[in-house]
């Protein structure tokens, strides 16, 4: 009886294992069958051709254009568009920005009380903006040495001088030179250049101000628009500052300004959508 019980569970333990040998070939099989489909369907997917069809008379919207508003970029005191004029006008660029004009261009002498002024320097560049079909964005920057309390990114010894220089700035290029819809930018990133803020003894919103009554006082000129504050970066704060000056003392205040240093045009657009949410607050502007 040992024995047939013995031989009972040798033949299960044979019967079980072939079960398991039986299960793995059958997996076997069935893998090796899945991996011929899975060749098969990335071999026909990699070679299917696309079908696409473009339709030219369907209007879907505007296609954007970012490259349509250049800056000069670089800190060249002879910087020229001129070398490379088919280039950027093949850009048909619309507004081509420039900073650094009273310390590259030599615009302003003299002294304090008595300047002069001379804008021939000035004038090859802005005929350079004009030979390539774009309008200057000009940013009223840095501060003469002329009329300097300091460096060319301190405040002026008298804003009185620094009123006149915006003034005649804007009767040359948008009188003189007749060039309209020029924008004039206060400064450029002054919470950087100057370590200037919106109160305060460095206050920007004081040197926004007295650019702005130089502005107005401007006689002969073309339509123009007139802003700031092209600060480093998006900031609220600037922008309340800015608006409250403009509402409440009335200033002139036609565009707000700021820089982004992003590869990404979607960082760009969330800003601007930001800026307008906070434009409702102030519904005069």
């Amino acid at each position: 009886m040992r024995v047939t019980k013995y031989r009972r569970r040798n033949r299960l333990k044979l019967i079980f294992q072939g079960m398991i040998v039986l299960g793995l070939v059958v997996v076997a099989l069935v893998g090796a069958l899945q991996i011929k489909v899975v060749r098969e369907f990335f071999s026909e997917a990699s070679g299917e051709p696309a079908n696409i069809k473009v339709s030219a008379t369907k209007v879907v919207g505007v296609m954007p254009r970012p490259w349509r508003n250049l800056a000069q970029g670089g800190e060249d005191h002879a910087w020229r568009i001129q070398p490379i004029t088919n280039q950027v006008r093949a850009l048909h660029p619309t507004y081509i920005r420039i900073d650094h004009i009273y310390d590259f261009y030599d615009i302003v002498g003299g002294s304090p009380g008595n300047l002069t002024f001379d804008f021939s320097k000035l004038d090859g560049l802005l005929d350079d903006i004009a030979a390539v079909g774009a309008t200057p964005y000009i940013s009223l920057s840095y501060m003469p040495p002329a009329i300097s309390s300091g460096s060319i990114i301190d405040p002026p010894q008298n804003y009185a001088d620094w009123e006149l220089v915006v003034q005649r700035t804007i009767e040359h290029i948008s009188g003189a030179r007749g060039t309209a819809n020029v924008y004039y930018e206060v400064w450029n990133e002054p919470d950087l250049f100057g370590g200037w803020k919106y109160y305060g003894d460095r206050n920007y919103i004081t040197l926004y101000n007295a650019s702005a009554r130089g502005a107005a006082r401007a006689t002969g000129v073309k339509p123009y628009k007139f802003g700031g504050a092209a600060t480093t970066a998006l900031y609220k704060n600037w922008f309340d500052a800015l608006a409250k000056n403009a509402v409440n003392n009335r200033v002139r205040f036609d565009f707000f300004s700021w820089h982004r240093y992003d590869h990404s045009i979607d960082r760009y657009r969330d800003d601007m959508t930001e800026v307008r949410t906070w434009l409702k607050a102030y519904p005069t502007l």
